[in-house]
């Protein structure tokens, strides 16, 4: 974990309610990356020059630039799994499953059907098309 990415996390999760296009989430990974590019910019000027306070402030533009990709990951991971058609593949077991109350193997199932997707991000997905079949 990033220690800087919650205190960006309220603003970009603020953005991704008002609109998690695309074009929003690469405006902040080109803001990360300028970042990254002022913090070790200001660390080599330090080198060259002398002093400490460009350690200082390049290291934590450094550090927000990293949380700021790590959140912007996510967003992209948030935003592949809940926008859009989730259950693309074999959706109709997954739905049946969930239909019936059989949320645990809804779970597995859609798990073995995406792999590399997390406990919680699975259960997500479960929960939406139940509510969305109850609803």
């Amino acid at each position: 974990m990033v220690p800087f990415a919650p205190l960006w996390e309220g603003e970009m999760l603020a953005v991704e309610s008002r609109s998690s296009s695309s074009r929003s989430l690469r405006r902040y990974y080109w803001l990360g990356l300028s970042y990254a590019v002022i913090g070790v910019a200001g660390i080599v000027f330090t080198v060259l020059v002398g002093g400490y306070v460009g350690y200082l402030s390049g290291g934590s533009l450094l550090l927000s630039s990293a949380g700021m990709f790590a959140i912007v990951r996510d967003l992209r991971r948030r935003q592949r799994l809940y926008g859009g058609d989730a259950l693309s593949e074999s959706s109709d077991d997954v739905l049946a499953l969930a239909r019936q109350g059989r949320k645990i193997e809804a779970i597995k199932l859609y798990r073995t059907l995406h792999p590399g997707i997390g406990l919680r991000e699975a259960k997500g997905v479960v929960d939406g098309c139940a509510r969305e079949s109850a609803g």
